[in-house]
C-alpha cells in the first residue's frame, strides 16, 4: 500500500464530503441523509447456500444498479458468479416503479432466478423503508461502547424472501434503504451490511469490482521491528493540534508522518459545514469505502459524545490482499470546522503491538485539552 498516496486519498474524501450536496432519494420517503450520486451498499445474504452479496448503485435519482456476487465456492463446487442490472424508476412516483432495465452481465442458466432476486429486492427493501417512517437521531442513538452493527431502530416485520418474521434494524448512517440488517426471530442475522462507498469518478470500479471479504480477514505480509526502550517527543500542527511519537516515525509533509511502511497518521481540519448538512452527515462519510478499498462494518466501533467521533475501521484492499485498520478521532469546533486525527496500521502489525499504537492515539491533544 502507498501509504502517502492512501493518506492523501482519505483527506481529499473527507473534505469533499463536507462539501459535496446530497439531494435525492429512493421514492416514496425522505432520508435523513440524503443520497448522493455514486453512493452504493452492498449486504450479505446468508438465505443462500453459498456466500452472497447483493449490491445497489444510485447514479442519480432515476437511475439505479443493483448486483448479485457470489465467490467461488470449493466445497459446494460451484464457480464464481456475478450478475449485474441497471434499471430506471420514476422519481416522481411514491414507489418503485421501474421504467427500464438493462442486464450488464452474461448470462448462466440460473441468471433468470438471480434477476428476480434482485427485482425482489429493490420492491421489498424500499417498500419496507417506506413503512418504517422517519429514521433519524430521533429514533437511532450511538451511546459510548456499544457495539455497532447493535445500534439502529428495530422494527418487526414479515418478510417472505427471509422465512416470514423478521427483525428488521434501520440506521440513518445506512445510504439507499437504510437499512442495516434484518435478524430471523432467533436473533441470528439473515441479511446484514457489508459495506457501502461512494464513487468518486468515472473511474472509480468499486461497485462493480467488489468481490466480498475474505471468509478470515487476515495479513501476515508485513513486518514491524520496534525498540526496545524509545523516546517520544510532541509534535505540533499549526493548528495547535499535538501528538507523542518517537523516532520511528518521519514527517515527510507538514500534517502528515509515516511509521516506515507500517503505519501513516494524519492530523487535519475539515471545514465548518455551516448549517447546511445534517447531524451525522459528516461521520457518514467518514464510513464510506474509498477506491480500490473497502471497510467492512461488521467491524466498525464508533463512540460519540460531546460532539466527538472515535472511529475503528477495518478495510481490505483486494488488489494485494492487505488488511488494515484506521482510527479516526474527529471533534466539532462549531463554526471553525472539525479537527481530526487519522492513523491508519496494517492490522497484523496493530494486532501485535497494540499498546504502541494505541498510546499514539491517546498522546493525541489540541488547545491542552486530551482526546
Amino acid at each position: 500500500m502507498n501509504k502517502m498516496k492512501f493518506a492523501e486519498k482519505m483527506i481529499f474524501a473527507a473534505v469533499f464530503a463536507a462539501v459535496s450536496a446530497s439531494v435525492y432519494s429512493l421514492p416514496g420517503f425522505k432520508p435523513y441523509i440524503a443520497d448522493q450520486p455514486g453512493v452504493y451498499v452492498y449486504y450479505r445474504d446468508d438465505t443462500f447456500k453459498r456466500r452472497s452479496y447483493a449490491g445497489f448503485l444510485a447514479y442519480d435519482d432515476g437511475t439505479y444498479a443493483a448486483r448479485y456476487y457470489a465467490p467461488a465456492d470449493e466445497e459446494l463446487k460451484l464457480p464464481e458468479k456475478s450478475v449485474a442490472i441497471f434499471f430506471t424508476l420514476d422519481p416522481s412516483a411514491d414507489h418503485v416503479e421501474l421504467t427500464g432495465e438493462k442486464i450488464v452481465s452474461s448470462l448462466a442458466p440460473d441468471s433468470g432466478e438471480i434477476i428476480n432476486y434482485l427485482h425482489d429486492m429493490v420492491y421489498e427493501l424500499n417498500a419496507r423503508r417506506i413503512k418504517a417512517g422517519e429514521v433519524n437521531p430521533d429514533t437511532v442513538k450511538y451511546p459510548a461502547g456499544n457495539d455497532f452493527s447493535d445500534n439502529g431502530f428495530a422494527v418487526d416485520d414479515d418478510f417472505v424472501q427471509f422465512g416470514g418474521s423478521v427483525r428488521v434494524v434501520y440506521d440513518y448512517l445506512v445510504p439507499l434503504f437504510n437499512i442495516k440488517k434484518i435478524e430471523s426471530p432467533d436473533g441470528r442475522s439473515v441479511f446484514e451490511i457489508a459495506t457501502a462507498g461512494v464513487l468518486r469518478s468515472a473511474d472509480d470500479k468499486s461497485f462493480d469490482s467488489f468481490r466480498g471479504f475474505p471468509g478470515k480477514e487476515s495479513d501476515n505480509a508485513h513486518k514491524f521491528s520496534k525498540p526496545r526502550k524509545t523516546r517520544s517527543e510532541i509534535q505540533e500542527t499549526e493548528d495547535g493540534q499535538q501528538v507523542a511519537l518517537d523516532s520511528l516515525w518521519t514527517r515527510p509533509m507538514e500534517n502528515l508522518w509515516l511509521c516506515g511502511d507500517a503505519a501513516v497518521l494524519s492530523l487535519g481540519q475539515l471545514p465548518a459545514a455551516g448549517g447546511t448538512l445534517p447531524q451525522g452527515y459528516i461521520l457518514q462519510q467518514m464510513l464510506m469505502s474509498a477506491q480500490d478499498s473497502y471497510i467492512s462494518w461488521k467491524d466498525l466501533k464508533i463512540e460519540s459524545a460531546d460532539g466527538k467521533y472515535k472511529i475503528e475501521s477495518v478495510f481490505y484492499q483486494p488488489g494485494n490482499g492487505s488488511v488494515s485498520r484506521n482510527f479516526k478521532i474527529m471533534t466539532d469546533l462549531g463554526n471553525e470546522g472539525f479537527f481530526f486525527l487519522t492513523l491508519t496500521v496494517f492490522d497484523n502489525i496493530y494486532q501485535k503491538n497494540r499498546r504502541y499504537f494505541d498510546d499514539i492515539i491517546k498522546s493525541y491533544t489540541f488547545e491542552g485539552k486530551e482526546n
